[in-house]
């Protein structure tokens, strides 16, 4: 196995495990200042694992798709946090900047899946390999996603 492959599945690693203790971390200390500590190494886990797929696979939009769910997870944290104006300002503003990152990035990754698709010269075999890589990766990031927003909805009610 080589080097790049090495870093990657660390990398991928670090980020579900940053995911993993997010997501646990309110479960075992239902505290709100606990809460915000778990989104924000949710959104490490999601933006570290956005980055690692960038560098497996340059300029595919994966890192600005990534580190705007990271930026809407950490707005909607300091809004739990400290809910006046100037939070609410603070997170329109950072929901338009995450929204940019996603919109930019999954339309940078549609454009780098066809333009791969065009230039495809590989075995099946190993086009198959990295297909594997980058769904595994995709729902696992989502699904750690998808958690944190259900217990910031838990935790409201």
């Amino acid at each position: 196995m080589d080097k790049k492959n090495d870093a990657f599945f660390n990398g991928i690693g670090l980020g579900a495990g940053l995911i993993i203790v997010g997501i646990a971390l309110p479960l075992l200390f239902p505290i709100k200042i606990i809460m915000t500590v778990s989104i924000f190494l949710i959104a490490m886990g999601i933006t570290g694992s956005g980055i690692e797929l960038e560098s497996l696979y340059p300029n595919s939009g994966y890192t600005n798709t990534f580190m705007g769910l990271g930026i809407l997870l950490i707005g909607v944290s300091i809004l739990i946090l400290f809910f006046n104006t100037f939070t609410k300002i603070l997170f329109l503003v950072m929901l338009l900047i995450s929204f940019n990152f996603i919109v930019s990035g999954g339309l940078k990754l549609l454009h780098f899946n066809k333009q791969k698709a065009t230039q495809q010269t590989t075995s099946k075999n190993k086009s198959n390999n990295s297909n594997f890589k980058i769904i595994l990766s995709s729902i696992m990031i989502l699904s750690g996603f998808i958690a944190n927003i259900v217990t910031i909805l838990s935790f409201l009610k």
